[in-house]
């Protein structure tokens, strides 16, 4: 539902620039849709790949090498983002979530790939920081969708 900007052609948004408030697109077509929110699943698993990738960095302080799992809240922050963008294209939550839900089922492809005929060797070690990578995945990705705008 666009409305006409006073004087001109130009479709005005309703609420555009309201800080407090965030708004779907709606001059938008459904192909534009499905391959905005197909893009930024492709994105969720690119970050996922990327946040496996470096989830067992180490820092060397005097000769004492520390854990800086650091991916853990770019797992929140990725996800946060990704799903906040997903709700500019579509009003569904269900849609929004597709994006989350790519990371999560990447994520638990990674997580049994030793399991599988054709998979190699372990991908996602066996520590807390696996653990902490899903729950921040989650969280990240849930957190724009638990009140309504």
């Amino acid at each position: 539902m666009n409305e006409k900007a006073e004087g001109g052609d130009v479709a005005v948004e309703k609420h555009w620039g309201d800080p407090d408030r965030s708004q779907v697109r709606e001059d938008i077509d459904r192909g534009e849709m499905i391959t905005g929110i197909a893009w930024l699943s492709v994105a969720a698993l690119v970050s996922l790949v990327l946040e496996v990738a470096y989830l067992g960095t180490r820092i060397d302080v005097g000769g004492l090498s520390i854990p800086l799992p650091w991916t853990i809240i770019a797992a929140y922050v990725f996800n946060l983002i990704i799903t906040r963008t997903a709700m500019l294209w579509t009003k569904s939550r269900n849609i929004a979530m597709v994006p989350m839900w790519t990371w999560i089922a990447g994520y638990v492809f990674l997580w049994i790939w030793t399991g599988l005929p054709f998979g190699g060797d372990q991908v996602l070690g066996e520590t807390i920081r696996t653990i902490a990578l899903l729950v921040a995945g989650i969280v990240g990705g849930g957190w724009p969708l638990r009140h309504p705008k």
